[in-house]
């Protein structure tokens, strides 16, 4: 977990306080759209995981006004265009597998998983991580 991780919740802790005591959809894409900006920058792979929950979160609270999939993260052009620029980066290959977990393509999302698991990245944590979370989801 990278040293900007905890920064990074932070924020998204504020934004999620701020989305449930003012409930101001144009206000929120704007933050998140930074946030969002911030994450991919980083390249931490907890801070992704983070700002999709948080994403969801605060789209939860604010019910049908707030449409998340415009600010997530996790969209194949986003990965791909990173992915062939840097083929083995493991951020890159993480967000890949998530959002192929997300579309519903398990089998591809697993083995991008898995392959990072078996990698000597640090994002290897996550991914075996994430990868437990699926079996005992299914179990």
């Amino acid at each position: 977990m990278s040293r900007q991780f905890p920064k990074m919740h932070a924020e998204l802790w504020r934004l999620y306080k701020y989305a449930i005591e003012q409930s101001e959809t144009a206000d929120m894409k704007k933050r998140f759209a930074l946030l969002r900006k911030k994450v991919l920058e980083q390249k931490c792979a907890a801070s992704l995981e983070v700002y999709e929950r948080y994403l969801r979160l605060v789209s939860l609270h604010l019910d049908l006004e707030f449409q998340p999939e415009e600010l997530s993260l996790l969209n194949r052009s986003t990965f791909e265009a990173e992915m062939k620029r840097q083929p083995g980066a493991a951020f890159s290959q993480l967000g890949m597998a998530l959002t192929e977990l997300k579309q519903g393509n398990i089998k591809r999302g697993r083995h991008l998983l898995r392959r990072i698991a078996a990698s000597r990245y640090p994002e290897r944590d996550r991914a075996r991580a994430i990868l437990i979370r699926l079996v005992a989801e299914e179990a």
